[in-house]
């Protein structure tokens, strides 16, 4: 496993997001690697930065849960409307659900709704 850990990581040194949002997962969870979530904010931030959604809707649940960092409501709602903006539609379900309950974001039904909707028209099976 160490040598498939080393491979992933220098790709992600050379700058793949997606090996990076992998590192990032591996960290997150602890599989194949000690469970830290400062690393694992990291990875996905430079995923992120790279263009890739699916670590903007990572570090949104880092901050809307707390894990690694202080509970930030606010912080999850900008991270995952960044990741809305790109289509992602888990990113889209938990924006609706800060929006339904006025977490980080002023409460709306109709934006809730709104995103609801779109990420149901996407075929996302939780919002459906």
């Amino acid at each position: 496993m160490s040598d498939n850990i080393d491979i992933l990581r220098q790709t992600a040194l050379n700058g793949n997001p997606q090996a990076q949002f992998e590192l990032g997962q591996m960290y997150e969870f602890g599989r194949g690697v000690p469970q830290d979530y400062q690393e694992a904010l990291k990875y996905y931030k430079t995923a992120a930065a790279g263009g890739l959604a699916k670590a903007e809707y990572s570090i949104g649940l880092l901050f809307e849960h707390g894990r690694g960092v202080e509970a930030n409501p606010t912080l999850a709602s900008e991270w995952y409307q960044k990741a809305v903006d790109k289509g992602d539609t888990w990113a889209m379900n938990n924006l609706a659900m800060l929006f339904s309950y006025g977490k980080g974001v002023e409460a709306s039904e109709d934006k809730a709704n709104e995103l609801y909707f779109r990420a149901a028209n996407l075929g996302h099976f939780q919002a459906q």
